[in-house]
């Protein structure tokens, strides 16, 4: 059950960390084996012995989004997170 939530954690915060870029992805430029890859960094950082490691993949602006929570944003929101999971 670890590995689920960490896989679906890893995803959420995939998505937050593309959603700060303020960029349109481009179809012609997507990669779903770079996102592939990424998914499976942050899952390494989340299950890595250093809780914050996740955090520093994600630009200092980064908006974190979950459903029915307020958005967390910027790294020091990020790391205040980390701390609390």
């Amino acid at each position: 059950m670890r590995h689920r939530a960490v896989v679906i954690i890893a995803s959420s915060l995939w998505l937050a960390g593309c959603a700060s870029s303020g960029r349109s992805p481009d179809s012609e430029s997507f990669d779903p084996g770079s996102i592939r890859a990424a998914e499976r960094d942050v899952i390494a950082a989340l299950e890595s012995p250093d809780p914050m490691a996740w955090v520093y993949m994600y630009t200092e602006d980064a908006v974190f989004l979950e459903g029915g929570s307020p958005p967390v944003e910027g790294r020091p929101a990020l790391l205040e997170m980390a701390r609390a999971m």
